[in-house]
C-alpha cells in the first residue's frame, strides 16, 4: 500500500485502500501459484532464468526517482503475459518460468515473499481425480475433490 503511491505524494490511508491493495496483491500471487501448480502437474521443473526485459524495466522505474507506481505497472504487465501463456492450449512452460521468475524477483525487491505450493504425489492424484470426475460429469465427486484442493490452498 505504501509503495503504491510515489513517495512525494500524500498517501490516502483507509479501509478501502487497504482492501484494494490486498486484492491487487492477490491478482499477482494467484497466477504465480497457478504457474507452480500447472508446472508441477506437468512434471516441469522451472529453472532460475527470468524475463530480463521485464525485470530491467521494473528496475528502471525504481531508478527513476523510486517510481513505484510505474514499477507496479511493469509487474502487472508481466503478470498479464504470464496469464496469457498459462491460458494457451499447449502451455509453453519455459515461457511460464521466465515470467513467473521475473515477477517473483520483482516482488522480492519490494520485500514480498512468494509462498510456493507443495505438490506431491497425493496432490497430483487429487487433481487427477478431480479432472476425471469433471470429465465423467460426476459433479458430486468433482465438488468433493475440489473442496479438498481448496482446503489445501491449491485452488
Amino acid at each position: 500500500l505504501v509503495s503504491s503511491v510515489h513517495y512525494r505524494k500524500e498517501l490516502n490511508f483507509s479501509d478501502e485502500t487497504i482492501e484494494t491493495a490486498r486484492k491487487e496483491l492477490d491478482k499477482v500471487l494467484t497466477p504465480l501459484k497457478q504457474a507452480y501448480i500447472k508446472a508441477a502437474l506437468a512434471n516441469y521443473v522451472m529453472g532460475d532464468d527470468y524475463d530480463k526485459e521485464s525485470y530491467r524495466a521494473f528496475l528502471d522505474c525504481l531508478d527513476d526517482d523510486m517510481n513505484t507506481p510505474n514499477a507496479y505497472a511493469v509487474i502487472f504487465e508481466t503478470v498479464k503475459k504470464l496469464n496469457q501463456t498459462l491460458r494457451q492450449r499447449e502451455i509453453d512452460f519455459a515461457q511460464v518460468a521466465l515470467y513467473r521468475n521475473a515477477v517473483e524477483k520483482m516482488l522480492n525487491v519490494l520485500g514480498i515473499v512468494v509462498d510456493k505450493p507443495v505438490i506431491g504425489e497425493t496432490e497430483k492424484e487429487l487433481f487427477a481425480k478431480w479432472n476425471q470426475a469433471k470429465a465423467d460429469k460426476d459433479f458430486d465427486s468433482a465438488d468433493k475433490y475440489r473442496n479438498e484442493l481448496v482446503e489445501k490452498g491449491l485452488l
